[in-house]
């Protein structure tokens, strides 16, 4: 079987329409296919998942996955810091055509903040036994305590351990939220 049938196959997409005919997902998994047939070591694609169903995109995905393993190299856009999350090993942020932001995505993670939400049995925990300068804390009323939490949680939960906990909400370091927070920064810039 030739690559590029292959590559249909994997991506759901029915060779024997004419492409007139094709709606804008099939012609997104066209043009995958015509980028990714050749086999290239370098594989650059812009948003290569506009326009493809859930399923056809965990098949790329898992296409994109094999294309590295093999030792080629993909480079491609998206505004989907989730996609991002989920393929990549390096990150590079682009504002205005300039690279500002080069890092691993390990690194990124490192940075990114936890949201931390604490209902606490009776009354207010004592904030002056948690790890020093680590959690922020945007709400602490009646017993309810909302926060952010950087890098390591092992210090975090040590102190949950030692509370009276109702209830803990603990969110996976949000990529997104990093994101955002660095381009508020930079709009800040007076050289942008």
């Amino acid at each position: 079987m030739a690559e590029g049938e292959r590559l249909a196959e994997v991506l759901d997409l029915e060779l024997t329409k004419k492409i007139r005919q094709f709606s804008t997902g099939m012609k997104q998994k066209l043009g995958l296919i015509l980028a990714m047939m050749h086999r290239p070591e370098l594989l650059i694609l812009d948003e290569p998942t506009s326009a493809l169903d859930p399923l056809v995109r965990k098949s790329l995905f898992a296409e994109l996955r094999s294309v590295t393993q093999q030792g080629r190299t993909v480079l491609f856009s998206s505004h989907s810091l989730n996609e991002v999350e989920s393929l990549c090993d390096e990150v590079i942020v682009l504002r205005s055509g300039k690279v500002v932001e080069q890092q691993s995505i390990e690194a990124l993670r490192d940075r990114a903040l936890r949201k931390i939400q604490i209902r606490f049995d009776a009354g207010k925990p004592d904030l002056q036994v948690i790890p020093p300068t680590q959690m922020k804390v945007f709400h602490n009323e009646n017993g309810d305590l909302a926060g952010t939490w950087p890098g390591d949680i092992k210090p975090l939960l040590r102190w949950i351990d030692q509370q009276p906990i109702e209830d803990v909400i603990i969110e996976r370091p949000d990529l997104n939220d990093l994101f955002m927070s660095y381009y508020t920064e930079l709009k800040s810039d007076p050289n942008d």
